[in-house]
């Protein structure tokens, strides 16, 4: 019987100590029920598809906070706050441009309210409209390219459908915060298609549809049964822990443990590092794809500039350290969508370049048997290299 007694109180104890706990108030509790004083001489800056409006702050001691109490362009009330220790606060997500109230109100420790103080802003159209409009889609090798300008460096969404019977069928989704906005859909047949794009900001606030109809160019993936990496220059080698160089064709593009050339020594007029592929046959290549490490993208042995070569013939590409009979396709950039300004590497970089960096090889260049890539730079300027994966795109040469 004690025990039982002992027991129960025990339980009313543990009881009584959540109850108090779950009842226990956060925060500082009110000292008074005198509100603030309202902000004065705010200004209004109009942006686009918000505005940034600034004041003085009341003289009040205990102020916490100023909020900006709006209507959103469908319809939802939203508040922004800004801390005691900012003269002004900035209002985001509006679609087209339209005068709006908003309510400013000080807010104090005790939780107290000011009476709102009443401002119109006009913001601006949305960057969406302003992306819409600059939009440019070409028919390009197995699908379209798109380009556009986003000097906010908005996050958008871009999607891309097709007509079905049964609706629309998605066709590509791209992301992107990037100035100089570009992307491709590819893996298309070449016939004439019809195709809509509508581009979304992060408010939920959509473009008119963008419809365009166009043939892509005749392309198809290379298959890499044949391709056979043919002897290093004198001066270069396979790394002996990773002497992985089937990696490059074995379809995984996420590995880390991808090729890894050496530079032993650098030899005056050649290349800090470069290898040659035999492709078995001849041709017209229309784009080649390449991933380098994900795990250390845009950075140590990643390639950053680099050059891609071709040739035909078998003399001039029987010697490795030979340059003569070989055309230049293409010299270009490793491309990180953040910039190349600084070392981060943001998500949408990383994104980027787990997708693969692709490169048009120009309709002017000949025929190509044997193909040679060029690092001329890597990110950390090292004397390495390293290759996850390497695709080639176009058609047997004779086709054209």
């Amino acid at each position: 019987m004690i025990t039982n007694m002992k027991h129960t109180s025990i339980l009313i104890m543990l009881a009584m100590t959540l109850t108090a706990c779950e009842n226990e108030f956060i925060g500082q509790y009110p000292v008074d029920d005198v509100p603030p004083a309202q902000v004065s001489n705010a200004q209004v800056e109009n942006k686009n598809g918000g505005a940034v409006i600034s004041y003085t702050l009341p003289n009040d001691t205990d102020l916490l906070y100023v909020k900006a109490v709006y209507t959103d362009s469908h319809g939802q009330q939203n508040e922004v706050r800004a801390s005691m220790f900012k003269n002004s606060l900035e209002i985001k997500g509006f679609a087209r441009s339209k005068k709006q109230n908003v309510q400013l109100i000080s807010v104090d420790r005790s939780q107290n309210e000011s009476a709102p103080v009443m401002v119109e802003i006009e913001p601006m159209d949305s960057p969406i409209y302003a992306i819409k409009e600059s939009l440019k889609v070409e028919a390009s090798w197995g699908g379209f390219k798109l380009s556009w300008d986003n000097p906010d460096k908005e996050q958008i969404f871009m999607y891309v459908t097709t007509p079905g019977e049964e609706g629309d069928i998605n066709v590509e989704t791209i992301i992107s915060t990037d100035p100089n906005g570009n992307g491709a859909v590819r893996g298309l047949d070449a016939e004439e298609m019809e195709f809509n794009i509508v581009i979304r900001d992060i408010y939920e606030n959509y473009t008119d549809t963008v419809k365009t109809v166009l043939t892509p160019l005749y392309e198809k993936f290379i298959q890499p049964d044949n391709f056979v990496l043919t002897a290093l220059a004198t001066n270069m080698n396979w790394h002996k822990s990773r002497n992985n160089v089937g990696a490059l064709f074995d379809g995984v593009k996420t590995s880390d443990k991808p090729m890894y050339l050496e530079t032993k020594v650098k030899v005056d007029g050649l290349p800090y590092s470069y290898f040659t592929v035999d492709l078995g046959d001849t041709y017209k290549l229309s784009r080649v794809k390449f991933w380098g490490r994900v795990a250390y993208c845009y950075a140590l042995h990643c390639p950053n500039h680099f050059q891609l070569w071709g040739t035909t013939s078998m003399d001039a590409a029987a010697n490795p350290d030979n340059w003569d009979g070989w055309e230049l396709l293409l010299d270009d950039w490793s491309y990180k969508p953040s910039g190349r300004e600084t070392t981060d590497v943001t998500d949408e970089d990383k994104e980027y370049a787990k997708a693969g960096e692709e490169f048009e090889i120009p309709e002017s260049c000949g025929g190509v048997r044997y193909f040679r890539f060029v690092c001329l730079e890597t990110w950390t300027k090292s004397t390495s290299l390293n290759m996850n994966e390497l695709e080639f795109y176009g058609a047997e040469y004779n086709i054209y």
